[in-house]
């Protein structure tokens, strides 16, 4: 990782903490939440509603893959033509950033 990433990571480092709701603080859990509630309901569903449901399952895949083909072309061609551009970009960033 170059100097000017590990400065921005540094910078937001304090600012992007993770807080779980099973922290405690002074004694107290940082968060109350009321328990959850998950209820399963199974269903059988008619011969229309299957063929509905499956149409929409093989077409909501078609799109999936679609996507992950079109992102797979796109980290390609991200890695292959801007990635040596990346440092600078971060260099300047860094540089230009109004809090540094």
């Amino acid at each position: 990782m170059c100097y000017c990433c590990r400065r921005v990571k540094g910078l937001f480092g304090p600012l992007t903490l993770r807080r779980l709701k099973t922290q405690i603080r002074d004694g107290q859990p940082i968060i109350k939440l009321p328990k959850r509630d998950v209820f399963v309901e199974h269903i059988t569903l008619s011969e229309e509603e299957r063929k509905i449901y499956d149409a929409m399952q093989t077409q909501g895949k078609l799109i999936i893959s679609k996507l992950v083909a079109f992102t797979a072309a796109v980290v390609s061609l991200v890695f292959t033509h801007y990635m040596p551009c990346e440092g600078v970009m971060h260099c300047r960033i860094a540089i230009f950033w109004p809090y540094c």
